[in-house]
């Protein structure tokens, strides 16, 4: 089971498609509410539908996860990303969280928390066959082309052969 995290669902919302991420995750993933909050927010996609199902965290609990965090050193977490890690890490209601932050990542490689992002839900929806190699690959660069920020040199190919190794 997978959380996704704000950054994976804009990087599909800019490119309008929510749908095929729904598709690739069907019943494999939550979206915490406090990155709904985020996504709908953000203005760009406040009436987008998510049929994700959602999770809701106390926010006394949040509150008390993030001052444990951030005494450990990790300042500048948002809510949407506390809350992924709370999901994996306290709520155990999910295995891995689907994010592009880095700060999470760093947090997440710290603490061997499983941690993937974009790229490897397109990899995802080619392993299941709902994506040719090209279509997830077009898909990549057209995320790209909307401000998604990732090294070139990183491809579909290349998130797939590591999914198929593990």
């Amino acid at each position: 089971m997978f959380v996704l995290d704000n950054t994976v669902l804009a990087n599909f919302a800019a490119i309008d498609r929510i749908n095929t991420l729904e598709s690739i995750l069907s019943n494999r993933a939550v979206i915490p509410y406090h990155v709904v909050y985020e996504f709908h927010n953000s203005g760009k996609f406040s009436g987008m539908v998510l049929s994700i199902p959602f999770v809701q965290i106390v926010d006394r609990d949040l509150e008390l996860f993030e001052n444990s965090i951030t005494s450990l050193g990790f300042s500048g977490l948002g809510k949407g990303e506390l809350s992924c890690i709370f999901i994996v890490s306290v709520a155990e209601l999910a295995d891995a969280i689907l994010t592009d932050d880095n700060l999470a990542r760093k947090y997440c490689e710290k603490y061997n928390i499983e941690f993937h992002g974009s790229v490897y839900v397109l990899a995802l929806g080619v392993k299941g066959r709902l994506l040719s190699l090209e279509n997830a690959e077009a898909l990549l660069s057209h995320m790209k082309h909307s401000g998604y920020w990732l090294k070139d040199r990183i491809t579909v190919q290349m998130a797939l052969e590591v999914l198929e190794d593990q």
